[in-house]
């Protein structure tokens, strides 16, 4: 079993489509590993119309959930204040941020296209700072 797949194996693939439905509305066709960080790991999911980032966290590997609570909280915010540029979660049917599920959470993201980038233009400088102007300006 593949470091990147295990906790989406454990819990099964059918039932975390099924989850998906569920909670959120979606019918997944395709998962495709992101990465796998100390407390959970990453999926680009992908669905008819569209494409979402999943995030599997084991409940024993959070720590602080506060901390985990209020940064989805914090993400939200930016998106509704107009900060475009950022993935924020998508809540479910029942307005959750993360769903619990037996030993896991699933938080699904919007999906932002986060390829690297060698230099920075001037024009990405330009938008870099538009973004960090508008969050120093946010009033929450």
């Amino acid at each position: 079993m593949s470091r990147h797949t295990r906790y989406l194996e454990t819990i099964g693939l059918g039932r975390v489509k099924e989850l998906l439905k569920q909670n959120f509305g979606i019918t997944t066709e395709e998962f495709s590993p992101v990465h796998s960080g100390e407390i959970g790991e990453s999926y680009t999911v992908y669905s008819s119309s569209d494409r979402n980032f999943l995030k599997i966290l084991r409940k024993e590997k959070v720590d602080h959930l506060e901390d985990l609570d209020a940064s989805l909280a914090l993400t939200l915010t930016l998106k509704k204040n107009g900060i475009e540029s950022i993935a924020h979660p998508i809540k479910s049917l029942s307005g959750k941020l993360k769903v619990d599920f037996s030993d896991y959470y699933l938080i699904l993201s919007n999906y932002i296209n986060a390829e690297g980038i060698d230099s920075l233009s001037v024009e990405n400088i330009k938008e870099i700072a538009s973004v960090i102007a508008k969050v120093h300006n946010l009033q929450v």
